[in-house]
């Protein structure tokens, strides 16, 4: 692989192909996570120069900030950071140091002295890079994860795979936060993490940092082989010895595991040389790992822009059989999970939201899709996702299939599972937000069943409405609908539900604001993009 220092031009290019689908955020900030290593060192010099002689025309950043986490966890965490704030100050970048809080919520009680901590360091250090980000008004978050990673990465998913499941993925260029933070999700579905450097070889950032002569420091417990599971794989990708030793991280690698996953991958190099070297063939199947992706995402895409139809929100109704290409059992796979992340109430970005990608539900769930022409039946296998047969009987208008009564064109409509009913247990989706109206005055933003935002403006109710719903009502957030749609609801002891609003509603009570008021709107959070 080349050695040849990064150029100006060349991030650029990489920061177009990384770019978030909604650009780079109204402050056009772009925050780097910035350790001090070689990586995150090269990243934000060259984030910095290409800035200083960008084109008129340029629609990217206009501002980078270095932030720096000090987890507190080594005895050189505090020099690290200093020489982190000089290199800032040397070329002149806005920098902050951010050190953790360590057991004080929403942050972990700090790890142990002896005990793994690298799993809990990482949450703990995007939490506080999530909150710096807010603080600046920055959307996206730039990290140096480079060619090399990606291989890493994807040794790793192999390696430590559960047995039917479909871990063959690559980091992405660009992705969307999730909702990975219990107390941000809905704030975090908008925002992005970029890895501009994500197809560049590690040899080629060191000979940049060496070019302009860039300081940097190496963290030793990156190669503690024992640590993690991926400096276990660097490890022995550098052809190091079996270590030997006790791990809590690494219950499931071993070098046989590692050895099949990187056949598995060498695979994809075919073509190549063998007097290659096996890493630099690595890399190379790692970047055409990276690109079938992206085509992988490009076609679902286009099968969904096709075969879409209108429907109720937070459901998806489509008409597979009238796609014009034929799939490929991945490409199956990828739409499945695109729908399931969708639709699924579980936090969407978790596994959970994708049936934990387990192959043989998803390769169920194809075949009821693709395969399945006659006597067809709603079925759900994982993420509290329910699939219904429906017919088109005109201008996209259809009707749930029962019965074998098919009479028109056969598609399927996939809607939120209704939630298992169990005795003395709140259902789910009934959600208490008489709080609410104690700050009356205040426009307040809930999150529905991790699919709607919901925002309210108590003011803006009728007087009496509020003043009962102040002294003896109870205003409840519950499903309506085949779709378990929103609705709001207020309790009285001895009186009749009063309807305040709801999807698709409007208040049977003239002299209640519904639906087309301006008291509560309702946006359904969930993206159907790849990312």
């Amino acid at each position: 692989m080349s050695k040849s220092p990064l150029s100006y031009g060349e991030l650029g290019h990489m920061l177009r192909q990384s770019r978030p689908p909604n650009g780079w955020g109204k402050s056009k900030v772009l925050a780097v996570a910035y350790s001090g290593g070689a990586d995150s060192t090269c990243l934000l010099y060259l984030l910095r120069s290409w800035l200083l002689q960008r084109e008129v025309d340029y629609d990217g950043p206009s501002e980078v900030v270095a932030l720096s986490v000090d987890h507190s966890l080594q005895p050189k965490s505090a020099d690290t950071a200093e020489r982190c704030r000089q290199f800032a100050q040397r070329f002149n970048i806005p920098f902050r140091v951010l050190t953790i809080p360590w057991s004080q919520p929403p942050f972990p009680n700090r790890p142990l002295p002896g005990k793994p901590f690298e799993t809990v360091a990482r949450e703990a250090r995007y939490r506080i890079l999530f909150t710096a980000m807010k603080e600046l008004n920055a959307t996206v978050l730039a990290t140096g994860h480079h060619g090399d990673d990606n291989v890493e990465t994807l040794l790793m998913r192999l390696s430590t795979q559960n047995e039917g499941s479909l871990n063959f993925t690559a980091m992405r260029r660009c992705r969307r936060w999730g909702m990975t933070l219990e107390d941000e999700k809905i704030s975090s579905m908008h925002h992005w993490i970029v890895r501009p450097l994500l197809s560049v070889p590690k040899s080629r950032i060191l000979a940049t940092c060496d070019l302009h002569n860039l300081p940097y420091v190496n963290d030793p417990t990156n190669f503690q082989p024992l640590l993690t599971p991926r400096n276990y794989i660097r490890h022995y990708l550098l052809g190091g010895k079996t270590p030997v030793g006790p791990s809590a991280e690494l219950p499931r690698i071993n070098v046989k595991q590692i050895e099949r996953s990187v056949n598995k991958l060498d695979a994809l190099t075919s073509g190549l040389s063998r007097d290659m070297p096996m890493v630099s063939r690595l890399q190379v199947a790692a970047n055409v790992a990276l690109q079938s992706q992206h085509q992988i995402d490009d076609e679902v895409t286009r099968f969904l822009l096709k075969t879409r139809r209108q429907s109720a929100p937070s459901t998806l109704a489509f008409q597979p059989y009238i796609y014009d290409r034929i799939l490929a059992p991945q490409i199956q796979r990828a739409i499945v999970l695109r729908i399931l992340r969708f639709i699924s109430p579980k936090p969407w970005g978790t596994p959970a939201a994708e049936a934990f990608r387990g192959s043989t539900n998803l390769q169920k769930i194809c075949h009821h899709l693709w395969n399945s022409h006659s006597n067809r039946k709603p079925f759900t296998l994982g993420s509290e996702v329910l699939w219904r047969p429906i017919t088109f009987v005109s201008d996209g208008e259809f009707q749930l299939a029962q019965d074998g009564n098919e009479l028109g064109n056969p598609g399927w409509l996939a809607s939120r599972q209704p939630p298992i009913k169990r005795h003395g247990i709140s259902s789910p989706c009934e959600q208490d937000i008489t709080s609410v109206f104690m700050f009356i005055k205040t426009e307040q933003v809930i999150l529905w069943d991790n699919r709607f935002v919901i925002t309210l403006r108590p003011w803006l109710l009728p007087e009496d409405i509020q003043t009962s719903i102040i002294s003896n009502g109870t205003v409840l957030v519950v499903p309506h609908s085949n779709w378990l749609l929103p609705k709001i609801v207020c309790l009285y002891e001895g009186r009749k539900p009063l309807l305040l609003g709801g999807v698709g509603l409007k208040s049977p009570q003239k002299d209640v604001v519904g639906l087309d008021s301006d008291w509560v709107t309702y946006n359904f959070i969930r993206s159907l993009e790849a990312i």
